[in-house]
């Protein structure tokens, strides 16, 4: 009984580990700016008050390392609407051009410049549009980091269409479009949605403890059968 009920107690558990492990694993470090219309940016129109903003643009964007004036960008996981970044300068911010549906910018300066992020993707509107071109900013203070000890390979070709994402990637985002936005990547935690999930894992796993006990008795009489077959065959031989 003790084990059925610290089983069920841990089935519980399941569904807020994976909503937890979604909002750390698939979403940039900060939210994006979503910037309107179909129009071209560059980085010296987002650059704060009093900054001169240097800008490296890829286009067309894919995996690969690139060489820019203040060091090396590695991009990573691209799939045609989102990628991971890393570089071995400070990056002030991180400019997603796609397509009619607006664009992203990601922000890392103020507080502070980055020297890599996940997951950042053109706006995630339905149909999600392909990225146009990827334009990385940053001033004149540059924050040197170590360079990348394996360099992917050579930017894919995209023919115009949005490659098929990983399922775990594609979990994650639902279960991040399904939550509320609260300004952090971990987001508030619906609980009437977690507690029904809860409830059927919890289902579940005592329907199974349920079956192994019935398996477990059917062996149990089976035994008992034997046993009293032997019994009547012995007494028939006393006889």
């Amino acid at each position: 009984m003790r084990k059925m009920a610290r089983s069920i107690v841990i089935a519980a558990l399941i569904p807020a580990v994976m909503v937890l492990l979604a909002g750390m694993a698939f979403a940039a470090s900060v939210t994006p700016e979503h910037i309107d219309g179909a129009e071209n940016h560059t980085c010296s129109e987002f650059a704060g008050q009093g900054q001169t903003w240097t800008e490296f643009k890829i286009d067309p964007p894919g995996d690969g390392l690139y060489h820019a004036s203040a060091g090396d960008i590695t991009i990573s996981n691209y799939d045609g609407t989102s990628f991971d970044w890393s570089s071995t300068f400070g990056v002030d911010a991180v400019f997603v051009k796609s397509g009619s549906h607006g664009h992203n910018l990601y922000r890392y300066d103020p507080p502070a410049e980055s020297t890599g992020d996940t997951d950042l993707e053109s706006p995630d509107v339905e149909p999600q549009q392909q990225i146009s071109h990827i334009s990385f900013c940053w001033d004149g203070e540059v924050v040197q980091s170590p360079p990348p000890s394996t360099p992917p390979s050579s930017p894919p070709s995209t023919g115009g269409t949005t490659t098929a994402k990983p399922a775990a990637k594609v979990l994650g985002r639902q279960l991040g479009r399904a939550l509320p936005a609260t300004g952090s990547q971990f987001p508030e935690v619906p609980i009437a949605g977690l507690a029904l999930i809860a409830a059927g894992i919890a289902l579940l796993a005592a329907a199974h403890m349920r079956t192994s006990h019935v398996l477990a008795e059917a062996r149990r009489e089976t035994i008992g059968d034997w046993a009293t077959r032997l019994d009547s065959y012995l007494s028939l031989r006393k006889r």
